[in-house]
């Protein structure tokens, strides 16, 4: 018979997975969205001569249009690309220059950033207009056009495959956060026994036991902080992608915190939460400040060994490597349950 704890560990697990999935769905759409830049990316640049640039109509359909051209020649058109400063003619820097390449008869236009060379590659874009009314006169723009190719290659490689670099980047993220933080989770839902609280429950006692009383609470009324919730003898966590349960008993130290948000010096919201110790774990549930306070009293009044409000001091033993506190925390205990006052 499958326990709820299990149950409860797979469906957040499935949750998380599903999670990561739609994530993957998103980055394959995006690859499928954009399949033309990326075979070009890929598989270019294209070879591409007087035949080819003839048949472009458009390059923002065409199937190949990062190509690689090599002309007869290659003659300076003395256009620039320059930045000037704000309110002055002074050239700053020129950004590129535009050359014309003899293919076929006809010339076609390049943006390069240094120097011309017969053979470029680059992205095929449409020839804008005002780089070709500075190209010819106003009286021999018509025959002009006849001489030219209405392209334009832009040979900055780096910055049409810029944004392959970048999908790149992110598909290594995703399978690097997927590896670090996916794959326990695909185990986890395969095998409950490797969640963490799973391995609690051995040393708790009985598993079968656990669940049970574990489900039972989380079925009925109980104290509840944001996603935690106390109950007789459990905290329990249900949040939507993860679950956690821990025991009352263990609770060595807890304390409110009144967290104040500022903006620009002035103050913008508020929040309440309750942090509660139990031994190495530590857990924080954050609320309206009431439900803080109603669930701080009753762990008060379920566990009067524990420590309760900060101060350096606790905080300073709680963290000592040889556990003072989590050893005066079982001595106390021990007294309350021999029934001896506690101090």
């Amino acid at each position: 018979m499958d326990m709820w704890i299990s149950k409860v560990i797979r469906s957040r697990c499935a949750r998380t997975l599903a999670m990561w999935a739609f994530f993957a769905g998103l980055i394959c759409a995006c690859f499928l969205y954009h399949h033309r830049y990326f075979k070009n990316v890929w598989y270019g640049p294209y070879e591409f001569g007087p035949s080819q640039l003839s048949a472009v109509e458009d390059p923002a359909t065409s199937p190949e249009y990062f190509v690689r051209v090599t002309g007869k020649r290659a003659q300076d058109t003395g256009l620039q690309m320059v930045r000037r400063k704000i309110g002055s003619d002074k050239i700053q820097e020129v950004l590129a220059g535009y050359f014309a390449l003899e293919v076929g008869g006809k010339y076609l236009i390049v943006k390069r950033e240094k120097g011309i060379a017969t053979s470029v590659a680059g992205q095929l874009t449409k020839l804008p207009p005002e780089v070709e009314h500075k190209l010819f006169e106003p009286t021999d723009a018509a025959s002009g056009r006849t001489r030219i190719y209405p392209l334009l290659l832009d040979s900055d490689e780096y910055a049409f495959k810029f944004e392959a670099y970048f999908a790149v980047f992110i598909v290594l993220v995703y399978l690097a956060l997927f590896t670090w933080l996916g794959v326990p989770v695909c185990r986890q839902m395969l095998e409950t026994g490797s969640h963490p609280v799973s391995a609690r429950l051995a040393a708790w006692g009985n598993p079968f036991v656990i669940s049970q009383e574990a489900e039972k609470e989380a079925a009925g009324p109980m104290r509840r902080v944001g996603c935690w919730s106390a109950g007789d003898n459990y905290l329990i966590f249900l949040g939507l992608f993860s679950f956690d349960l821990l025991r009352l008993d263990d609770v060595v130290w807890a304390y409110k915190e009144v967290i104040t948000h500022k903006t620009n010096g002035l103050v913008t919201s508020v929040t309440h939460q309750l942090s509660f110790h139990c031994k190495n774990l530590k857990a924080i549930a954050a609320g309206r400040e009431s439900d803080v306070d109603a669930m701080l009293a009753y762990i008060a009044g379920r566990c009067p060994w524990a420590e309760f409000g900060f101060s350096a001091d606790l905080q300073s033993r709680f963290e000592q490597p040889n556990g003072l506190l989590v050893a005066t925390i079982a001595a106390r205990r021990k007294l309350y349950e021999e029934g001896n006052p506690l101090d």
